[in-house]
């Protein structure tokens, strides 16, 4: 094997545990995914991000009933926060036969220091949650 061909290193190399494999894969796939939305949608800095304000984005006639007329489709909120430690929701339709975010319905984030209690009671300890 010449040297451009050898790994500079191998998996065997660390001791890392199957569901140690499987969490950090998780994470990874989380961290993708709120990359992918805070650089994908539009955004808006809000006061606080309300389940009425969330409730709004969707209720948009067109996208209303979209989302009305298509089973496979559902009405999705995504929490997260930032570096600066301020908050992120993004909204967005998402295509459950297809596993993603359908992106002509213009996703939008809304940043804020905080959440209303009624959405924070909502997300509950989850990152995601289905609104419609």
């Amino acid at each position: 094997m010449d040297e451009l061909s050898k790994p500079e290193f191998s998996c065997s190399e660390f001791a890392i545990t199957e569901p140690e494999k499987i969490s950090c894969w998780k994470r990874f796939k989380s961290w993708l995914f709120k990359l992918f939305l805070t650089t994908h949608t539009s955004s808006q800095k809000v006061d606080c991000i309300s389940l009425e304000l969330l409730k709004g984005y969707f209720l948009e006639p067109k996208r209303r009933q979209l989302l009305k007329d298509n089973k496979e489709l559902l009405a999705v909120a995504i929490r997260g926060q930032n570096e600066d430690c301020s908050l992120f929701v993004t909204a967005a339709v998402y295509d459950k036969l297809k596993e993603e975010i359908l992106n002509q319905e213009n996703p939008i984030t809304y940043m804020a220091p905080k959440m209303d209690a009624e959405l924070e009671n909502a997300f509950g300890n989850k990152d995601m949650i289905v609104l419609m």
